[in-house]
């Protein structure tokens, strides 16, 4: 028998085994909690005023204290208070649904931590929620765990590497059980988009120059200041004036994570004043 005193305590409990007593949670008041048929994963929550609210996340428990016994399935609570009194199974509050980052997201970024927004949508009836964010899909590796007021948190400097993360409903008497987990990779990169510009050859007998190049698909590109259209396979081209002698043109590539290329031509314009 494990004793419950105060605060959460989240147990997977098993049925009995032949000639050995099944494993049980007992509150300070004297509910009892132990599983059915077959294990059950519960979450006990004791306060201070002698009331305690029993909820099962996974199987069916049975609840007993001074008043009676009940059943209790997936999905609901039961609030045993300090007089002995135990209520009817109540439904949990519904589990959020994530929104951001969402499963499978990779997000790049050029340094080695970064910034990372979370969202998820509110829960009807929530006076709060439990965000934990892990290193591994059973959560025994939190970097991350706090109970927020908002659907929203922005965590700073997160290393790159893999994650995943799960949100609760916290309700007046109950919390819900965690949403389906989300995973997420953050990814450095430093690398400057590939950009190519075709060089003249020779002097330029004439007063404009088209400027031709190609860069990888998705980067902005830039010639002399000027934004120019980049198509799908990552081409480009941009007619520029010349005046007579050299010409530098700058031609520049953008990629989404702001990693920049340069590239400079010197083309020399060989054209009689009118």
């Amino acid at each position: 028998v494990a004793v419950v005193l105060e605060g959460d305590a989240r147990a997977r409990l098993g049925p009995a085994r032949a000639g050995e007593p099944a494993w049980q949670l007992e509150t300070r008041e004297g509910a009892r909690i132990r599983s059915n048929d077959g294990p059950a994963e519960v979450r006990v929550s004791a306060r201070s005023r002698g009331r305690a609210t029993v909820q099962v996340l996974d199987g069916s428990a049975q609840v007993r204290n001074a008043s009676g016994s009940v059943t209790v399935r997936e999905g609901q609570y039961v609030v045993s208070d300090s007089i002995g009194a135990l209520s009817a199974p109540q439904p949990l509050p519904p589990s959020p649904t994530l929104q951001s980052p969402g499963d499978g997201i990779v997000m790049t970024t050029r340094r080695s931590r970064d910034d990372v927004s979370f969202a998820w949508e509110p829960v009807p009836g929530a006076r709060g929620y439990r965000i934990e964010i892990a290193r591994d899909w059973g959560f025994r590796e939190l970097i991350y765990e706090a109970v927020l007021n908002d659907t929203r948190l922005r965590y700073p400097n997160l290393p790159r590497g893999a994650y995943h993360w799960r949100v609760s409903a916290i309700a007046r008497e109950a919390e819900s059980a965690y949403s389906v987990a989300a995973d997420f990779e953050l990814r450095a990169d430093a690398t400057p988009p590939r950009l190519e510009v075709l060089q003249p050859n020779g002097a330029v007998m004439a007063r404009q120059f088209r400027v031709r190049g190609s860069s990888e698909p998705g980067t902005q590109v830039r010639v002399s200041g000027e934004r120019v259209a980049v198509g799908i396979d990552g081409s480009f081209e941009r007619d520029v004036v010349l005046e007579t002698g050299v010409n530098m043109i700058v031609v520049e590539a953008l990629d989404e994570v702001g990693n920049v290329a340069y590239r400079t031509l010197h083309v020399t314009a060989k054209v009689e004043a009118p």
